[in-house]
C-alpha cells in the first residue's frame, strides 16, 4: 500500500476511513489524522443518497454489484477538485466485510482527451472550408462548360466531385461522433410530418441511386405527424439509404415509406442486397463497423450515428430480413399529438360575484366555460356541449347545491362530468358528498382551483385508485391531495355521515382514517368497510396520537403524524394496494 502509485483507502461497512496510504494522502492533500475516521462521502464524489454505504455503493447478498466507477471527482483538502477512476474491492474480515478503495488521477488522461477533441474540431473545421471550396469550383466548372467538357475531363471532375463529398461525408461524421461523446449533440425539435421527409430523403439520394443504376421508390400512406429535428431524421433516413443502394444490385429499387405502425411513427428502407451477414448482426450498429459487403463500404459510423439521434428522440432503430430477399431497416418517432382544444368547465353559481371570479380565474388557467343556474339548464348544457368537469356553488339553487348534484346524477348516471363544490370556510361536511369528488373553499385560490380542477379532469379520463381520506383538518386534507399524485383519485370527507355516503355511493379500493374527529373516531367507520363480497376494504389510520396494539391489529397499517411525513402516507397507500392486488 505505500509503495502503489494510486490512492488506496480501506472503509469499514458504514463508509468510515480506515487508513490511507501516502498516495492517497498526498492526491487529497490531507494528512494521516484529517482522513482516518472520516465519511468516504466528504472527499470523493461516489454512493449518493439515502440509506447504508454498503447499500447504496451496490453491496448485494455478500458481493459487489459493480466495482469501477469513472471519471469522478475527488476534493482536497483545499477545495480543489481532482478528476479519478474509482476501484471498490471487498474485504471480508471477522467484524463485518471492509471496502478497499483505489484512486486513479486521470487528470493527464483528460488533458490527453481535451488535446484530442481540439485536434479533431480545429483539423475538422479547416478541412471542410478547402473541401466546400472545390465542390463548388468543380460544380462552376461543370456549369460553365457544360456539353462541351470532354468526356474525360467530365469523368475526371465527377471523381474529383465524389471524393470530395465522401471526405466531407466522413468529417461529418467524426463531428458528429465527437458532439456525441462531449453530450453536445443538440436537438432542434420542430412539428413536421415525416411521409414528407421520406419522400425528401429519397429526393436527395436520386443522385447516388442514379451513379448506382438503383431507383428509388416512394410509397405514401398518408401524414405521419411527429416532433423531430427534421435535418437529424434526414441525415438518419440518408444514412439508410445510401446503405441500401449500395447494397442493391444495378436495374433494382430501394423503396421508402413512412406509416402510423401501433401509435408510433415509422419509417422503413427497403433493399434488394444480400442481407445483412450473420457474423455481423450483432455489431451493426457499432462505431467503424463495416460488413466489407463491397469495396466501397462507408466509414462505419453512419449506423451508430443514426442510432444515437433516433434513441435521442425517444425512438428505436432496427433491422430485419424481408421475406422476399434483402433487408429492411427501420426506426420509429413519437407521434405528435393532435392539439387539444381548452377544457370546457361548466359553472353553477346563483351568486354573480361568485361566478364571476370563478370565471375569471378559469380564463387564466386556460379554461373554457359556461354558467347555468339550474339542473335543468346544466343538462341542456351538457346535451350540447362536453364538459370536462362542473364546478358548483353552495349557494346554488335548489337545496344548497348538493340536491343540484343529485338531479344530475339521477338523469346522467355514471356519464356525469365530475363535481367540485365551492363552499365558504365550515360548509366542509356540506360540500362532500357522495357525489362530489373535490371542494375549493371561497374565496377560490387560483393554484388550488386549477390543481383540483386538473386532478377531477385526468381522473374523469383514465381509472385511478380510489382513496378515501377522512380527517377534519382542511389544510392537511389539502396537503395531502397535493403530495399523493395524480395517480391516486383522492375522496377527502371531514365526517362519518360523509364518509358512510362516500363508500355506499363508491366502494373506495383504500382509506385513510383519523382516529380523532369531532367527538367522533375514524374507527367507528371499520364496520361500513366492506365490500359487496364482504373482503374488507384496506384501511390505513393516519392520526396525531398514538395507537394502540389492539387498534394496529384492526387496520392494515399506522402512520403517526408527527413521525411520518405526507410522502410516506403515500408509500404506504401504494404499499397496502399493491399488497391487496396480490392478495386477490
Amino acid at each position: 500500500m505505500d509503495s502503489t502509485v494510486d490512492g488506496l483507502l480501506i472503509l469499514n461497512a458504514s463508509g468510515t476511513i480506515e487508513s490511507a496510504n501516502p498516495a492517497a494522502r498526498a492526491l487529497l492533500k490531507l494528512s494521516d489524522e484529517a482522513l482516518v475516521r472520516r465519511d468516504i462521502c466528504t472527499f470523493v464524489d461516489i454512493a449518493p443518497g439515502h440509506g447504508s454505504f454498503s447499500d447504496r455503493i451496490g453491496l448485494v447478498d455478500g458481493a459487489l454489484t459493480r466495482t469501477f466507477f469513472p471519471d469522478r471527482l475527488a476534493t482536497t483538502d483545499a477545495g480543489e477538485t481532482v478528476p479519478v477512476d474509482i476501484t471498490v474491492g471487498l474485504m471480508s474480515i471477522p467484524g463485518g466485510p471492509n471496502f478497499v478503495m483505489a484512486l486513479h488521477d486521470i487528470t493527464e488522461r483528460k488533458r490527453a482527451e481535451r488535446s484530442k477533441d481540439d485536434l479533431i474540431s480545429t483539423v475538422s473545421h479547416e478541412l471542410r472550408t478547402p473541401l466546400t471550396s472545390i465542390i463548388g469550383a468543380l460544380g462552376l466548372i461543370r456549369a460553365r462548360e457544360g456539353s462541351d467538357l470532354p468526356e474525360r475531363d467530365r469523368r475526371l471532375i465527377d471523381i474529383a466531385e465524389s471524393n470530395s463529398r465522401r471526405l466531407i461525408r466522413l468529417i461529418n461524421d467524426i463531428l458528429d461522433v465527437d458532439r456525441i461523446e462531449s453530450g453536445s449533440l443538440a436537438l432542434e425539435i420542430a412539428p413536421a410530418d415525416l411521409a414528407e421527409l421520406a419522400q425528401e430523403a429519397g429526393v436527395q439520394a436520386q443522385g447516388i441511386a442514379d451513379a448506382a443504376s438503383v431507383s428509388v421508390e416512394w410509397k405514401h400512406s398518408g401524414p405521419v405527424p411527429v416532433e423531430c429535428d427534421t435535418g437529424r431524421v434526414l441525415q438518419v433516413a440518408g444514412n439508410l439509404l445510401s446503405n441500401a443502394i449500395r447494397v442493391t444490385p444495378a436495374g433494382s429499387t430501394v423503396g421508402i415509406s413512412a406509416s402510423i405502425i401501433d401509435g408510433r411513427a415509422v419509417m422503413r428502407i427497403d433493399d434488394e442486397g444480400p442481407g445483412v451477414p450473420a457474423e455481423f448482426r450483432h455489431r451493426i450498429f457499432g462505431r467503424f463497423e463495416r460488413a466489407h459487403l463491397n469495396e466501397n463500404g462507408g466509414t462505419g459510423l453512419g449506423l451508430a450515428i443514426s442510432r444515437e439521434i433516433v434513441e435521442r428522440h425517444g425512438g428505436r432503430i432496427w433491422f430485419e430480413d424481408r421475406p422476399d430477399g434483402g433487408s429492411r431497416f427501420a426506426f420509429t418517432l413519437p407521434l405528435r399529438l393532435p392539439d387539444r382544444p381548452s377544457p370546457r368547465i361548466l359553472i353553477a353559481a346563483a351568486d354573480d360575484r361568485l361566478a364571476g371570479g370563478l370565471a375569471m380565474q378559469l380564463n387564466d388557467a386556460g379554461f373554457a366555460h359556461d354558467r347555468v343556474l339550474s339542473a335543468q339548464e346544466a343538462l341542456s348544457a351538457i346535451e350540447q356541449l362536453s364538459y370536462e368537469a362542473i364546478l358548483v356553488g353552495v349557494g346554488v339553487p335548489e337545496s344548497g347545491g348538493l340536491a343540484f348534484v343529485r338531479k344530475l346524477t339521477d338523469s346522467l348516471g355514471s356519464e356525469r362530468p365530475p363535481v367540485l363544490v365551492v363552499a365558504m370556510d365550515g360548509e366542509q361536511g356540506i360540500a362532500t358528498g357522495a357525489d362530489v369528488i373535490d371542494y375549493v373553499l371561497r374565496p377560490a385560490e387560483a393554484d388550488r382551483l386549477r390543481s383540483a380542477l386538473r386532478r377531477a379532469i385526468d381522473g374523469n379520463r383514465k381509472a385511478r385508485p380510489v382513496v378515501l381520506h377522512l380527517d377534519d383538518d382542511y389544510d392537511l386534507l389539502t396537503l395531502a391531495a397535493e403530495a399523493l399524485g395524480n395517480d391516486l383519485e383522492l375522496v377527502r370527507v371531514s365526517t362519518l355521515a360523509a364518509a358512510r355516503e362516500a363508500i355506499i355511493a363508491r366502494r373506495p379500493d383504500v382509506a385513510v382514517l383519523d382516529l380523532n374527529l369531532a367527538g367522533e373516531s375514524g374507527l367507528d367507520l371499520l364496520p361500513f368497510m366492506i365490500d359487496e363480497d364482504g373482503i374488507a376494504i384496506p384501511t390505513i389510520i393516519y392520526s396525531a396520537h398514538d395507537v394502540s396494539p389492539e387498534q394496529a391489529r384492526r387496520v392494515d397499517a399506522v402512520l403517526i403524524k408527527t413521525r411520518n411525513a405526507l410522502p410516506d402516507l403515500g408509500s404506504t397507500i401504494r404499499r397496502v394496494l399493491e399488497r391487496s392486488e396480490t392478495a386477490l
